[in-house]
């Protein structure tokens, strides 16, 4: 796929905003020297001081939706606000994951307890059977002296 397909895969996804000469970010004025770059998500234009970059399938993660079959390989331009919330949609992913890792070891963890707990009471069951043999003895030994 070559570089120049892409732009048009993401303006059929999003329609790219009217083309401005200011900034989004910092309100500089856009020219020929002074290139422009409209955001991926928002499809504001920008400055090419005021764009980031994130990889497509981190974004598209981050944001919930399933990966299609093939992906450009190449990292897809955000402004400021739209990073923030492509990071905090991928800080939210994370700790659902850490939230499902935590319940997983919870579960584990009760698992365990239980069987402990049966093992307890396996325990004290033979060890009152084994108090019980050594009195009956203690008292038959008695008995016999």
């Amino acid at each position: 796929m070559s570089d120049s397909y892409v732009p048009d895969i993401e303006k059929s996804i999003v329609p790219w905003l009217n083309d401005s000469n200011e900034c989004i970010g910092c309100g500089s004025t856009l020219s020929i020297v002074s290139r422009k770059h409209h955001c991926r998500l928002c499809t504001g234009i920008l400055c090419t001081n005021c764009s980031m970059f994130v990889p497509l399938e981190e974004a598209i993660l981050a944001l919930g939706k399933p990966l299609p079959e093939s992906l450009p390989q190449h990292d897809f331009r955000f402004c400021e606000k739209c990073l923030r919330i492509v990071d905090s949609a991928k800080e939210e992913v994370r700790a659902k994951s850490v939230d499902k890792t935590m319940e997983n070891d919870y579960t584990r963890l009760a698992d365990a307890r239980a069987k402990c707990e049966k093992l307890m009471h396996d325990y004290r069951n033979v060890a009152k059977s084994l108090r019980y043999a050594h009195s009956v003895l203690l008292t038959f030994c008695v008995s016999f002296s």
